[in-house]
């Protein structure tokens, strides 16, 4: 029972220590939606392992059981809706495989802390079960003892590189402090079997454990110090980079905007974000994307100091606003497109798309007034008939499409516009084709805009806003027409009484922008208007801060702009900041010197409590043999004789008789140069060796109990042993296999 009572012990320190690595992830995730399901994916293995156990020792049953739960588990997470009553059908593996898809770019595009979103939550999980089933493993059936901390050091390494650059140590300390909890707890436990903290088994132990587990913690370490720099996110880079230059305003955002909507709309939808003073009801935008790769829509660009760029209006129409953001972390500012003058200092522009960058990190609680063109909604005629003039060369570009665009995408678009006689009535027939009530918005769709996601959309006519505006911009790039992808809020909820409209996460939004000769950058709306999250304004342009009372007639939000003066993206030069993935080394050396330096940090502290909890366990381990039955301290200080000699490399086994030993010792000694044993050592230990052998052959094969005066012996003896072989074996072999040996091999005494 006092045995069954340390093990699990060990087994709730282990899991306390999976759990502590796993909330490592906050540095990951910008908000709790992570906690349950890794605390869960930490928590599930052990139980799994320890019931399994209670039938079998061998590791295989446990595993393959640890692995379909997980299968489970990622199955329910992810893809619910396509199963019947939890079991899968033939659409959950597509479901599941394209949320992880989902995930996989926003760890890979993102910098943390990233969004908490279904895919990256799911691939966490995975991480986090599957270290805490290796974990479980190592200890308890590979009985590995500092070895069985690898995985779990594993994933706290992952998670602090991942992370930002100050080390938290709220995250930190609870694992430190987890693994001296095990550490105490599995010497504990290895007392009450009479086993010592760093007891192993003989390199030759028939069933290839010590083998194993030197393998697995190997590959644990590689993997940990070596490729950690190449996982998601590491060195991958973030998704944008506005890197100083020679000037100020640098700017590193935390992920890609458009995939950030869906979290907003999901978990921040009653949160306030900003709020804005205007006397027009309009679309606040935060940045355009120009380049769609197949897989997602990005930005590429340079960014100059907004009194470059900012000239005013002239004699133009315009609308001031004033932002006060209240809940925006990212460091674009919201305003109305198109801005013309920002009253605050060091602000960045894109000049391409007019999107604001803040110079500095901290903008919550941030004022600014902002100076917009204000355009009529509606074009004339007239100008809708000179939207057909000739394409500039320059604007090429936003044309731009993959090769391996699917060929549903091109041919929707152009049976849509079969009949429209210029760009902008092809643009409003895609945008119709999208209101006329065929498609149905909804926020349970995956959170991507990739070519899978579009032929999707258009097979199945579910998606939200992201959904509807990447597929528009594929289908109007099909069409030689110029687009690109606005990221921002829809108008908010206004104070009649203040002029303030209130915008929250359920005003995210996202729509396209074609740009039409004469007339520019074109707002279209191709997101069915509806009161839920992140659908478009519902309310009519018409009603304004001014006039709150006017009347509900339905129309498009369409904000219309002068030609662009700017030119497509272009290489950055001199002082000017660059908009792309980090190209430099300076990014990728400074993570990498973290992680090494956090993986440091940690192994120095694991050392130093795993020499403290030894020489606790030691202490304990020596009363607990002396203190207790006489014929099982004999055989304890022999099985301990065993494992020193098992760490000097010698190919003992416990199967062996104690003469069995001596007649190895005797081989090893008279063995040329490449023994282990020297002629000098083996006639130092052979006399104390001698003596144990005599004693614990009486007790393991007579079954006698010895007296208490060879008992006092036995571990004399023991100790001459142990101080001989420490001095001629060399530090680093007896590190080495202390830390992957086999711990606790030999059965208690009985």
């Amino acid at each position: 029972m006092k045995t069954r009572r340390a093990t699990l012990s060990t087994l709730a320190a282990l899991t306390v220590v999976s759990a502590t690595a796993a909330l490592g992830f906050d540095r990951v995730f910008r908000d709790g939606a992570y906690v349950a399901p890794l605390l869960l994916a930490a928590l599930a293995p052990h139980v799994i392992g320890r019931l399994v156990r209670r039938h079998t020792d061998v590791a295989l049953p446990a595993i393959v059981a640890s692995f379909v739960a997980l299968a489970a588990l990622v199955t329910w997470y992810t893809a619910w809706g396509t199963t019947f009553l939890g079991v899968p059908t033939a659409a959950t593996p597509d479901a599941v495989g394209q949320v992880l898809a989902d995930g996989w770019q926003v760890l890979r595009t993102g910098v943390a802390p990233v969004p908490a979103s279904t895919g990256a939550v799911a691939l966490a999980t995975i991480a986090v079960w599957v270290m805490a089933t290796a974990a479980d493993t190592a200890v308890f059936s590979a009985e590995v003892s500092i070895g069985g901390l690898v995985p779990s050091l594993v994933i706290v390494v992952v998670s602090s590189s991942l992370g930002p650059d100050d080390i938290s140590l709220f995250t930190v300390a609870p694992y430190l402090a987890a693994a001296l909890w095990f550490l105490v707890s599995r010497h504990h436990d290895l007392a009450a079997r009479g086993r010592s903290w760093f007891s192993v088994s003989g390199p030759q132990r028939p069933d290839g454990t010590t083998a194993a587990a030197a393998r697995l913690g190997a590959l644990a370490v590689a993997i940990g110090l070596i490729l950690t720099p190449l996982l998601p996110g590491a060195t991958g880079g973030p998704f944008l980079d506005y890197r100083r230059g020679g000037g100020p305003g640098g700017y590193q955002a935390g992920q890609n905007p458009l995939v950030d909507i869906k979290a907003r709309l999901t978990q921040l939808v009653d949160t306030e974000l900003f709020t804005v003073a205007s006397p027009e009801r309009l679309y606040w935008r935060q940045v355009a994307l120009d380049q769609f790769d197949g897989t997602e829509w990005t930005i590429s660009a340079t960014t100059r100091a907004a009194t470059e760029v900012l000239d005013g209006a002239g004699d133009a129409p315009t609308v001031e606003q004033e932002f006060t953001l209240t809940g925006l972390y990212e460091r674009w500012l919201p305003a109305a497109y198109e801005p013309v003058a920002i009253d605050l200092d060091g602000t960045r522009v894109v000049p391409e798309s007019r999107t604001l960058v803040n110079v500095d990190d901290e903008v919550v609680g941030l004022t600014y007034r902002v100076e917009s063109l204000l355009r009529p909604d509606t074009p004339t005629a007239a100008e809708i008939a000179r939207t057909a003039r000739e394409l500039p060369v320059v604007l090429r570009p936003y044309t731009e499409l993959p090769d391996d665009l699917p060929s549903v995408v091109g041919d929707t678009a152009r049976a849509i516009t079969a009949t429209a006689a210029t760009p902008y009535d092809k643009a409003r027939a895609l945008e119709l084709f999208f209101t006329d009530g065929s498609f149905t918005y909804d926020l349970d769709v995956a959170p991507t805009s990739g070519s899978n996601a579009i032929t999707a959309f258009l097979a199945d006519r579910h998606g939200f806003c992201q959904q509807f505006a990447g597929t528009f911009g594929a289908m109007a790039r099909a069409l030689g027409l110029p687009t690109r992808i606005a990221v921002g809020f829809t108008p908010g909820e206004l104070d009649p009484e203040r002029g303030v409209y209130h915008v929250t996460g359920r005003n995210a939004h996202s729509w396209p922008e074609v740009w039409l000769a004469g007339l520019g950058w074109t707002a279209f709306e191709p997101t069915p208007a509806g009161n839920q999250p992140g659908a478009a304004d519902p309310t009519p342009d018409s009603e304004s801060a001014s006039d709150p009372s006017s009347p509900a007639t339905p129309t498009t939000t369409r904000a219309l702009v002068p030609p662009p003066t700017a030119t497509p993206p272009a290489p950055a030069d001199g002082g000017d900041a660059a908009v792309a993935a980090p190209t430099g080394p300076n990014a990728d050396s400074t993570r990498v010197g973290w992680i090494l330096a956090i993986a440091g940090g940690v192994a120095v502290v694991i050392f130093v409590g795993w020499k403290l909890a030894g020489v606790i366990a030691d202490r304990r381990r020596r009363r607990f043999l002396r203190g207790g039955p006489r014929r099982a301290a004999a055989i304890g200080a022999w099985r301990e004789v065993v494992d020193h000699l098992a760490v000097r490399g010698v190919a003992v086994t416990p199967a062996q008789t104690p003469r069995e030993v001596l007649a190895l010792l005797d081989a090893e000694a008279g063995a040329d140069v490449d023994g282990v044993i020297n002629p000098e050592l083996a006639s130092a230990i052979r006399r104390p060796l001698e003596t144990m052998a005599a004693t614990a052959t009486d007790a393991l094969w007579a079954g006698s109990e010895p007296g208490e005066r060879s008992v006092e012996e036995i571990w004399a003896d023991l100790e001459l042993v142990e101080e001989a072989l420490a001095a001629t074996t060399r530090r680093p072999v007896r590190l080495w296999r202390a830390f992957f040996g086999v711990a606790g091999m030999s059965q208690p005494a009985r």
